[in-house]
């Protein structure tokens, strides 16, 4: 997704991490995933050490519920403590910004105008994903 500034972000998701195991908790929907940053003609590629189906399933409920104004938490945390997107205002404008903590001193941030057409972009790519690599475990997620 191109933001503003023409700064991306890119889930980009290779594989289930147990290419056959079915109806297990978690394990069964770990994901082989990597955040991909370029801005400022640098290109930052992490990898997600603990990224799940389900995390992909809030992030688009979340991402869903900003663009249609209902009541949300203002940061969406992940399993990995180093990830979260947080809904701001700058400059009177809504943004969510992705935040990836490298370590106590540095971090990695794509930040996103919050607008409809952008809100649809960004979870138009998150619903293709999530096609591509359904839940397998079996359970309903909990996704507020």
């Amino acid at each position: 997704m191109k933001n503003h500034n023409e700064d991306k972000m890119i889930i980009s998701v290779k594989a289930y991490h147990f290419k056959d195991l079915q109806n297990k908790l978690y394990d069964s929907d770990w994901l082989d995933a990597k955040l991909i940053i370029k801005n400022e003609n640098k290109i930052q590629i992490i990898t997600l050490e603990f990224w799940l189906v389900e995390e992909l399933e809030r992030l688009q409920n979340w991402l869903e519920n900003i663009s249609e104004n209902k009541f949300m938490n203002k940061t969406l945390d992940f399993i990995d403590p180093n990830l979260n997107f947080k809904l701001m205002k700058r400059s009177n404008k809504r943004v969510v910004k992705a935040i990836y903590q490298l370590n106590e001193m540095n971090k990695i941030v794509w930040e996103l105008l919050v607008t409809k057409e952008n809100l649809v972009k960004l979870i138009s790519e998150i619903k293709n994903i999530l096609i591509n690599f359904p839940c397998r475990c079996g359970f309903k997620h909990e996704l507020n």
